[in-house]
């Protein structure tokens, strides 16, 4: 990762050029080498009360790139679309006052802390000189670009800013408009999970997805932490449908951004009711990322693969707050026995959803708790047009993103239960191949400027 054009001798320039350096000798070896060379990046989650450009010329200009283009650049040169030297750049050049004028926007306020000057990674970018008018942007090199500008992509109102010259655009290969941002949606389960793994070509499937300017978005069955160690060894950075819906969790902060909720006295009434009848259930409590249980010793198998521990806390603990979802297992005639208090209870009343998990072992959910539902609320925090997104299913667990998908898919193998007649079967269940196969319908649908459709 580097800048061309460099013409200084500072530590941060002889770092980037000794870099380059030592990463063309690989090219000897037989390794295809690819130097990507991004500009400064912006995203909704950079420091914004550090992009100081106090005291700097306000008609200076720098090159810029958000943070997902500059990820789909990385993917793109790791799959081989890209190749040589590659500048990471958004097609305009933003200029001193540009910035200034948003991060007061941006932090809502005027005056903002660290006015001094610039710090960081700006500095090293804004001090030295740019041949901008060399560099080519990653429209111009055949890369589409999903940030084009600034003020957009972090949700600013364009504002008027003093007068200054105007930064020059860079041609791009084409000047249609740009296409409307889709969503990709991989099932884990039965898709990208293998005997409970991440199948080995499951993040290369992910990458050409993000190459071809697609959002790679997954939904599992598995939560908490579980769900998010698995965004992050695919590279998505879209929001995860964790716990089969009851949960969706922002891979990038660690957090839960939106749940469906069993109520305390829902979680305390289910739990005693199935204990009552089988006493030796183990019960494990998710809240959104956070899961507890009062088993003290290790949970089971077929428990560990959906949930790690946080807690472990008595049974008045575990029963005295709300729930996002409420895991059971038993043997299997044993646990069926257990819940039969609940089906004709809170279920025959549709207070609550019943999930089978694995055999003796169940999911207890707000009914709301639905991966299709999920999909909805995600595609509406993303301002993505509904049913625009393509929707890949393998298990009966994906019907409901099949119902609302623009375009729908079902693996070799899926259950044919969820196929509508809207789906198309697909007669692979590699995720690279499936992959390619959204790739294709994505940009078959931006040449006819259009929205997918199931």
């Amino acid at each position: 990762l580097g800048a061309p054009g460099v013409t200084d001798t500072s530590p941060h320039a002889e770092l980037i050029v000794s870099w380059e350096d030592q990463a063309r000798l690989a090219s000897a070896h037989g390794t295809q080498v690819v130097l990507v060379r991004p500009g400064v990046m912006l995203g909704p989650d950079v420091g914004w009360s550090d992009l100081s450009t106090e005291g700097m010329d306000e008609a200076h200009q720098f090159d810029w790139i958000h943070e997902e283009d500059l990820a789909g650049a990385i993917a793109a040169a790791a799959l081989g679309t890209l190749s040589g030297e590659v500048d990471a750049i958004a097609d305009t050049p933003l200029s001193c006052v540009s910035l200034r004028n948003m991060r007061k926007r941006f932090l809502g306020s005027v005056s903002a802390p660290n006015d001094s000057g610039p710090t960081g990674e700006l500095r090293a970018f804004i001090e030295r000189p740019h041949a901008t008018d060399r560099r080519r942007s990653l429209s111009a090199l055949g890369h589409p670009l999903r940030h084009s500008d600034p003020e957009q992509s972090f949700g600013l109102e364009r504002a008027s800013t003093p007068a200054s010259p105007s930064p020059p655009s860079r041609p791009a290969q084409a000047a249609e408009e740009p296409a409307p941002r889709r969503l990709a949606v991989l099932p884990c389960e039965g898709f990208l999970l293998e005997d409970g793994a991440l199948r080995p070509d499951a993040a290369e499937a992910v990458g050409r997805l993000h190459a071809a300017g697609l959002l790679a978005l997954i939904a599992t069955s598995r939560g908490g932490y579980l769900s998010i160690g698995l965004a992050r060894q695919l590279g998505v950075v879209a929001p995860v449908i964790a716990a089969d819906g009851s949960v969706i969790v922002d891979p990038r902060k660690d957090e839960a951004i939106r749940t469906e909720v069993l109520a305390a006295e829902q979680v305390a009434g289910i739990v005693m009711a199935i204990r009552t009848t089988e006493p030796q259930a183990v019960v494990v409590v998710e809240r959104g990322i956070h899961v507890s249980t009062d088993l003290q010793e290790g949970i089971p198998e077929d428990l560990s693969t959906l949930v790690t521990i946080n807690e472990r806390t008595d049974l008045p603990g575990l029963l005295s707050r709300p729930a996002t979802r409420l895991l059971v297992t038993a043997p299997a005639r044993r646990l069926e026995r257990a819940l039969k208090a609940v089906r004709e209870t809170w279920w025959r009343q549709r207070l609550v959803a019943i999930h089978e998990q694995a055999p003796g072992v169940v999911a207890i959910t707000a009914p709301s708790a639905d991966r299709g539902v999920a999909l909805q609320r995600v595609e509406s925090a993303l301002g993505v047009p509904r049913r625009s997104s393509f929707v890949v299913g393998s298990t009966p667990l994906d019907a409901g993103m099949l119902e609302f998908a623009g375009t729908g898919y079902v693996v070799a193998g899926g259950d044919p239960a969820m196929n509508s007649g809207t789906a198309t079967a697909l007669a692979t269940s590699d995720p690279v191949d499936v992959a390619d196969t959204l790739v294709r319908a994505h940009l078959s649908a931006r040449m006819r400027g259009s929205t997918p459709r199931g």
